[in-house]
């Protein structure tokens, strides 16, 4: 069964359309990069495929029901979000972070029993951050905190993983942690969604590309169909070349002298 699917999509909000006639789907176990440049409503889109805005026309199917019929706590059974370098502004510890995640399984004025802790603090241990649990998730560095927030999508047990540049603050390593993380989860049988500035991401672990260009042009396919330099350079308004390496990998850089 596909699990998302955006028909004619209008994202935006009341007297302002940012872009519309989308079409989409998102299958099992698939992972699916969303490129665009600042601005062009990469965040709408996925407060929109949350239930988190409404749709301004058109609409937005999870698991074949209509997304605007269903409830907060149906959504996040299903859909998980990893947001872009959010701070905390409660002194948290990085478990107690990381079991929020499970709210949505847990009834009304429910607290989280012995399952939801052993099942954040396996997502911790997946993404090798569990010596930070008893730490104040307010004190620890970006990059780790960034970390936690992904470690809490996984415990939420979501279909979709949706990810706003869910490496942007990490340094290599890390970085290189998380790519492999969204394949493995893939593997694994969810799906994520995620946005990205680096078309190399892309490359590397993608199953489908989404670009959403100014104006609201999307393009979806294969990325080595999609992501072509022509493309690349229009979307990001600089010569852009893309090339493959003799070990089949793709680097995509600026043809301009910085």
């Amino acid at each position: 069964m596909t699990l998302l699917r955006a028909r004619a999509l209008a994202i935006g909000y009341p007297g302002k359309v940012v872009a519309q006639g989308l079409d989409f789907v998102i299958e099992p176990a698939s992972v699916t990069c969303l490129l665009g440049p600042n601005g062009v409503g990469k965040t709408t889109l996925f407060k929109s495929l949350l239930g988190m805005i409404p749709a301004q026309a058109g609409e937005v199917d999870l698991l074949g029901r209509p997304l605007a019929a269903m409830r907060r706590d149906e959504i996040a059974r299903v859909i998980a979000y990893v947001p872009q370098g959010q701070a905390v502004e409660f002194s948290y510890s990085v478990l107690d972070l990381v079991v929020m995640g499970r709210t949505a399984h847990l009834g009304m004025f429910a607290q989280p029993g012995d399952v939801d802790f052993r099942i954040a603090r396996q997502a911790m241990m997946r993404l090798g951050i569990a010596d930070l649990a008893d730490r104040d998730s307010s004190r620890i560095s970006g990059g780790q905190r960034q970390l936690a927030y992904v470690a809490r999508a996984l415990a939420q047990s979501a279909k979709i993983i949706v990810m706003d540049e869910p490496t942007a603050s990490l340094d290599l390593a890390n970085r290189a942690r998380v790519l492999e993380m969204i394949k493995s989860m893939a593997r694994s049988g969810l799906s994520i969604i995620m946005a990205t500035h680096e078309p190399e991401n892309a490359f590397d672990s993608a199953d489908q590309v989404i670009v959403l260009e100014r104006g609201g042009a999307l393009t979806s396919g294969p990325p080595q169909s999609v992501l072509s330099a022509e493309l690349l350079s229009r979307l990001y308004g600089v010569p852009i070349i893309v090339e493959q390496t003799a070990s089949g990998r793709y680097v995509v850089r600026p043809d301009v002298l910085i």
